[in-house]
């Protein structure tokens, strides 16, 4: 599965620039992993939150506290899934016992709706997300710096890029504007 950046923010309920202040693993009531739990300060809002808020969101865990980060995030459905299309080895996420006590917010694409913050050096060390065509689909549109080797077919870039924060925001930006205009 592919996360593709143009529809990343159209579908997501919150759309920010974050930065995560706390975690912690989260247990339904036998003490089996539910996944986690994140508290996140907006430090950039572009739907669904406004600057400063304090927002907790799941299930997939390994992300740095006091990092920042992307976030799409979707409210996930809290109903469970009929007991026959669940077993074991299903993910927790889906677990009945796991629902009650996740966060209903949660990061979109299978996680790959957090996207990391950090120096880029291909960018001169300056803030930038780093994105590659494997678990995303990036359109050609998007203002980066593309590692060499990548290429393009059918208007996404193909390789790795890394994007200046700005720019990022930016392209996000006109996305959300694009669906009003729709909507209008």
């Amino acid at each position: 599965m592919s996360a593709d950046l143009a529809k990343l923010p159209i579908e997501a309920d919150i759309v920010a620039l974050v930065e995560i202040v706390s975690g912690e693993l989260v247990f339904d009531a036998q003490g089996m992993a539910c996944g986690a739990s994140y508290r996140v300060r907006v430090e950039r809002a572009l739907k669904g939150t406004i600057d400063g808020e304090l927002v907790t969101f799941g299930r997939y865990g390994g992300y740095g506290i006091g990092k920042s980060y992307f976030a799409f995030l979707k409210t996930k459905s809290r109903r469970a899934p009929p007991p026959l299309q669940y077993t074991f080895s299903s993910p927790y996420s889906v677990r009945p016992e796991c629902l009650a006590v996740t966060p209903p917010l949660e990061a979109m694409s299978e996680g790959l709706g957090l996207i990391a913050v950090e120096p880029g050096n291909l960018v001169k060390y300056r803030p930038a997300v780093s994105l590659s065509s494997g678990p995303y689909l990036i359109p050609e549109a998007i203002k980066a710096t593309r590692k060499p080797g990548g290429q393009v077919h059918d208007g996404y870039f193909y390789g790795s890029v890394q994007v200046e924060i700005g720019d990022f925001y930016d392209f996000i930006h006109s996305k959300l504007s694009e669906e009003k205009k729709e909507i209008d």
